[in-house]
């Protein structure tokens, strides 16, 4: 923590030092705004994965710098025109907080209660945990299958048409690999696996080649 504290220390000081950010605001109404901003930059540079910290901490400080503006713009106002505008950081529990924003019935006039409403709303967002994200109701989409001789053993052999006998005797049927004679508890005699041709292979090659002489 005291790591992740002195990383993000340089960003909060900036924006507490920053006069212009406050608006019309008075310490009751910014204080629990920039309360929000640097539990916010500490939770960012926690969880921050980066060859370059510092950088990555500044540009977040520019997000912080943004919310805060329109934070401060939305309070004067009594209005808020853009919740998304309110809810650029890290954060897990946007969804809830931009239905939250849209039913806190800010007041004209009333700056600094208007920001505390808000800044309460920003900081129960930044505890919550993320969403999880709504899940597809389509059907997954279908894979087509291999195509028939690419050497895969699981490709099936093409239908040949009933009584087209002179493209049947043409078609070549693919042999089942040894993996597929294996699957069916069937000892398999591939010599890829075997290194060599079985004994009575070898007999009935050699009563052949006998015969022939």
């Amino acid at each position: 923590m005291a790591d992740a504290e002195s990383l993000a220390q340089p960003a909060v000081e900036r924006l507490s030092e920053d006069e212009t950010l406050r608006g019309d605001l008075t310490d009751d109404g910014f204080g629990p705004l920039l309360e929000w901003a640097a539990n916010a930059a500490i939770a960012y540079a926690t969880n921050l994965k980066s060859n370059k910290p510092e950088e990555a901490m500044d540009a977040y400080a520019a997000r912080l710098k943004g919310v805060i503006q329109a934070v401060v713009a939305a309070a004067e106002a009594g209005k808020i025109e853009d919740a998304a505008a309110l809810l650029d950081f890290e954060a897990g529990g946007k969804a809830t907080a931009q239905k939250e924003l849209a039913g806190l019935g800010l007041k004209t006039g009333e700056a600094d209660d208007n920001a505390v409403k808000i800044a309460g709303v920003l900081a129960k967002a930044l505890t919550q945990p993320a969403e999880t994200a709504p899940t597809d109701p389509r059907p997954p989409a279908t894979t087509s299958s291999p195509a028939v001789g690419n050497g895969n053993p699981s490709a099936k052999t093409p239908a040949v048409a009933v009584g087209d006998t002179k493209d049947m005797a043409k078609t070549e049927i693919s042999k089942p690999s040894s993996e597929t004679v294996a699957s069916k508890n069937q000892p398999s005699v591939s010599r890829a696996k075997i290194g060599k041709e079985p004994k009575s292979i070898r007999r009935i090659n050699s009563s052949r080649n006998t015969s022939k002489k």
